[in-house]
This record gives structure tokens, C-alpha cells and sequence, in this order.
């Protein structure tokens, strides 16, 4: 599978697990918040150590916002993660995470993604999503030893 093709489908099952989150019982939100948050947190990573650095050759302005964009939300998932469900302020977090996630998603299937489509060739993408796919592997096997902590702060790595 193709590096945004792979990216697009992560995106589609998170927008799921926030609609199963949406229609469950208080009792189970945790659980699924939990599974949410490793999912997005497995997704930044990929993006951060594989995807961006290649996009930024191709549009370094999205790959800007886009690690803005995670910045934001990983204090965010944090908190959520440090609440119980029938706390007062966990859907309000909960709510807001989703519309930065959905913007997110807006802006890298909306602006990114296009543009890299036009300047990769295929075979560059396959390429990615086969080490993006080895990552993700690697990233599931190691499910909750990773923090929520950015990989960076707000400014991108010096070797891009």
C-alpha cells in the first residue's frame, strides 16, 4: 500500500472510533478513548519519522502546520487519558480533540496529500508506506510503553 493511501485509512478508522465513542456508555468511553489514542498516537509517529520528512521536500509549509497540528493535540490526548469518563471536563476534551483531529485530516487530505501525490512518484510512495507499515508493526507491538510527549518541540528537525 501507498504511504497516503495507508495515511487515509488510519484517518477513516479514527473518525469511526470517535463515532463508536459518540454512540457508547459512559462505562466503555475509556476503553475506546485508550484504543483512540494509541491509534493517533502509532499515526503522528509514522507521519513524524517517515512521511514528513519526504513531504517536506515537496510542501514544507503543510508539514509545518501538520506538526503544529500534533503539537496541539498531544497535551490534549494527555489529558483526556488522565480523566475518567464521567468526569466533567472529558467530553468538552474529548469534543475538542476530535476538531482538531478532523481539521487535521482536512488539511493533509485537502492541501498535503495532493501535492504529494503530484511530485512522488509511486514508486516513492509505495516505498514509504512499506517502512511507514514496518513502523506501524513495530509501534503496535510496543502499545503503552510510548508517551504521549511530542518527538520535537515546535520546531522541525534541523536535518530536513
Amino acid at each position: 500500500m501507498n504511504a497516503i493511501d495507508m495515511l487515509e485509512e488510519q484517518h477513516r478508522e479514527v473518525e469511526a472510533i470517535f463515532a463508536q465513542i459518540a454512540e457508547s456508555e459512559v462505562g466503555s468511553k475509556k476503553r475506546l478513548v485508550k484504543i483512540l489514542v494509541e491509534k493517533l498516537i502509532a499515526h503522528m509517529e509514522i507521519e513524524e519519522e517517515i512521511f514528513y520528512p519526504a513531504a517536506y521536500e515537496v510542501e514544507s509549509n503543510e508539514v509545518r502546520r501538520a506538526v503544529d497540528e500534533h503539537n496541539e493535540v498531544r497535551p490534549l490526548m494527555e489529558e483526556i487519558m488522565s480523566l475518567n469518563s464521567d468526569d466533567d471536563d472529558f467530553d468538552e476534551l474529548l469534543k475538542e480533540l476530535e476538531i482538531k483531529v478532523a481539521q487535521h485530516v482536512k488539511d493533509e487530505e485537502g492541501d498535503l496529500f495532493p501535492e504529494c501525490r503530484e511530485a512522488m512518484t509511486r514508486e516513492e510512495l509505495v516505498r514509504l508506506g512499506k517502512k511507514m507499515s514496518e513502523l506501524l508493526d513495530k509501534l503496535e507491538s510496543l502499545t503503552n510503553q510510548r508517551p504521549v510527549q511530542p518527538k520535537w518541540d515546535q520546531d522541525l528537525p534541523t536535518q530536513w
